[in-house]
């Protein structure tokens, strides 16, 4: 669900900056960008299926932090550079876009949580239906 959710939100990402006059280069990065941000962000919320993000520590697992780290780091770094930005054919993006992608990206936050929170109310109503 949260895949396709993600997809439709680099969709509209994409027609946003494109209706608002942006090049295809640039839409094209802002898409990008939100698509490393989205997974970034759904990938440390989904280092437990029912617990809360705010429960798990990110202590618990340093490898998965180290590995989102290193994924921004190299997008920032394609940005910057001559060749990678070439082969991905992106640019730097200014602040303003930086903010509202990963406001964008975020979004994945409250439908995951409230998700979680659901599968918790399930699961510990389940001994209780079955006393009945």
């Amino acid at each position: 669900m949260l895949f396709r959710s993600g997809g439709v939100l680099a969709l509209a990402v994409f027609k946003v900056c494109f209706d608002l006059g942006w090049g295809l280069v640039e839409a094209g990065g802002a898409t990008l960008l939100f698509l490393v941000l989205f997974e970034n962000v759904q990938v440390l919320i989904c280092r437990s299926e029912t617990r809360s993000l705010l429960q798990v520590s990110l202590l618990a697992n340093p490898w998965v932090v180290a590995g989102v780290a290193g994924a921004q780091a190299l997008h920032i770094g394609a940005m910057h550079l001559g060749p990678l930005a070439g082969l991905l054919d992106i640019q730097p993006l200014p602040l303003g876009v930086w903010a509202w992608t990963i406001g964008a990206a975020l979004l994945v936050v409250p439908i995951t949580e409230g998700y979680k929170a659901w599968l918790r109310l399930r699961t510990s109503a389940a001994p209780m239906m079955s006393a009945l």
